[in-house]
This record gives C-alpha cells, structure tokens and sequence, in this order.
C-alpha cells in the first residue's frame, strides 16, 4: 500500500442498501479506496471525493426497529452535488471513528 493519512474499517452499504459489508478503507488524498480486506493489494472500488460532502446520518424512527436505530450510530453519508450520482452509506464502529472520518 501507499503512505495514507487515515485508514482502517468500516461497514458500507452494498448498491441495492439491503445490507453492510465490512470493507478496509485508504484515504489517499481525495482518493477513498476500498478493499475486502486489509491484506489485498487491489481495491474493489475508488471513490473521487471531489465535488462531493460528507454528513452525519442521524438514525429515526421508533418501535420494532430500535435494534436498527442502534447498530446505525455511526453512520455517515458521501454524497456528490450532481443528480443521479449513488449515496455511500459508511459505518463505524466508534463515535471517534465516525468523527475521523467525516473530518
């Protein structure tokens, strides 16, 4: 790998938001590259962040879905300014690591 100013895990939504896969992420200048692991050499994606935010995801709702609430803290949102560009959803698994990120 390259020298990197933040690394590490976090859970990301898959394209259809049905589940969370764990997923090594780099950040590389604006560059955010992820992997199935931290021991593989070839990202399975890459994210330019330019031109794109970075926001909190504050979890509502009440009843049956509580569990959901809880596992959905620390979740956070890149989003691009231009229409029909996909949301990733991102999770950590610390307020710390949430703060990092989204920094």
């Amino acid at each position: 790998h390259f020298d990197h100013s933040v690394a590490g895990y976090l859970h990301k939504k898959t394209a259809d938001s049905t589940k969370w896969q764990l997923r090594w992420f780099v950040l590389y200048q604006n560059l955010l590259f992820y992997y199935d692991s931290e021991s593989c050499n070839r990202p399975s994606g890459v994210l330019l962040l330019e031109g794109c935010y970075c926001e909190r995801l504050i979890a509502s709702g009440t009843g049956s879905k509580n569990k959901d609430l809880a596992d959905n803290k620390y979740c956070f949102a890149i989003s691009y300014r231009r229409e029909n560009q996909r949301q990733y959803e991102l999770k950590a698994s610390t307020e710390s690591d949430c703060k990092m990120w989204i920094e």
